[in-house]
């Protein structure tokens, strides 16, 4: 067996500190070398998550004139907002809400069962809310 040389830490603690407080090489901060690609590659990914956000959000605020949208929730016209304030508020205000609790439940999720597990729930909530929906 080999014996340990001890490392001092307030040593390597210095070593650190330099590291994080020295310049970043400009070589690294090319645009075209391979993990800038990457790093392209995956804010792609999260930028068309919120774009696809964006995207449900416009075809939600589209619904409001329609005329079967206003006849099945019993809107006439005279709500505050021009036929369509308190109404839409609360339907739009319960995708919010669906927003920012599936925001809570991702992080523990994706934690304990990685990112396969939070995936499988996500798509079991959706297949089981669209069940739900066709039983109503």
């Amino acid at each position: 067996m080999s014996a340990r040389t001890p490392v001092d830490k307030s040593s390597q603690q210095d070593h650190d500190d330099e590291k994080l407080q020295s310049p970043i090489p400009p070589e690294i901060l090319k645009a075209t070398s391979g993990r800038s690609l990457q790093l392209f590659a995956i804010l792609l990914i999260a930028f068309m998550g919120s774009l696809s956000n964006g995207f449900n959000g416009s075809v939600m605020s589209a619904v409001n004139g329609m005329d079967q949208y206003l006849d099945y929730f019993g809107i006439d016209g005279k709500d505050a907002g021009g036929g369509v304030g308190t109404t839409t508020a609360i339907i739009f205000g319960i995708y919010s809400i669906g927003s920012i609790a599936g925001v809570l439940i991702a992080g523990p999720v994706t934690d304990q069962f990685g990112h396969q597990g939070g995936m499988a729930l996500g798509s079991i909530i959706i297949i089981a809310s669209q069940e739900l929906h066709f039983l109503l």
